[in-house]
């Protein structure tokens, strides 16, 4: 198990997008958002600042498997994640429901 937060995501976005556009052209239209994302504080900067410079929230969105909604921290369990695992990212509110049910025979 582990939780992932969204300080966390928004801290590897940096990362990840240098990752996927290293090797992007000069003249592509997004060549301008490394050096934006480079420029921030990634321990401080609010997800729609990041959003902003992106144009979009998938950069920075941590939502749960079971209720959908973008969340501040989720629970993973099982599998390590990978295309076929069997894997769940979980919220803690969706914990405690889950949590709270009882068995009924």
């Amino acid at each position: 198990m582990e939780i992932i937060t969204k300080r966390q995501v928004i801290q590897g976005v940096q990362e990840r997008w240098n990752r996927q556009y290293s090797r992007m052209r000069s003249n592509h239209p997004l060549i301008n958002v490394g050096p934006q994302l480079e420029s921030l504080n990634l321990d401080i900067v609010s997800a729609d600042d990041v959003n902003k410079i992106i144009g979009n929230n998938s950069w920075t969105a941590l939502s749960c498997d079971e209720c959908k909604k973008d969340v501040e921290a989720i629970i993973v369990v099982g599998e390590e994640p990978d295309y076929e695992s069997s894997t769940a990212r979980v919220c803690f509110d969706c914990i405690r429901k889950a949590a709270a049910m009882t068995y009924e025979s």
